[in-house]
């Protein structure tokens, strides 16, 4: 927006105004261009993360969860794509990349297992 980019949350930048990740998921719902651009940007990063882990670790399974897990196919189109081009082959191949199911829930459910885990002995 800095550059003079149109969004539907310029007039909360011009006001100087803290632009969150909410309203940022928010403009992608509205279809805002600039705000897509922003998610991919960010699924791109996100993918080059998870190629080296998986380069490393080489799982069957990767879960999103959180609060990125609401940008749906804008964050996760760029995110395969990063991987399947930074991730090496025998690696990326058995590797499935899916969103969590509980969303924005994701952490504090994992948080709760986890006390309930070390508390009581309980998996």
């Amino acid at each position: 927006m800095k550059a003079g980019k149109a969004s539907s949350l310029s007039p909360k930048f011009r006001r100087g105004e803290e632009i969150t990740l909410d309203d940022i998921l928010s403009a992608i719902k509205e279809e805002d261009v600039l705000a897509i651009e922003v998610v991919e940007e960010i699924g791109a990063t996100l993918g080059r993360g998870l190629a080296g882990l998986i380069n490393i670790f080489n799982p069957e399974l990767v879960v999103i969860g959180g609060r990125l897990a609401v940008g749906g196919d804008y964050l996760m189109l760029p995110i395969r794509s990063t991987v399947k081009k930074l991730a090496q082959n025998i690696a990326n191949k058995d590797t499935s990349i899916k969103f969590s199911k509980l969303g924005k829930r994701a952490a504090s459910v994992g948080d709760c297992m986890l006390s309930r885990s070390n508390l009581l002995g309980i998996l």
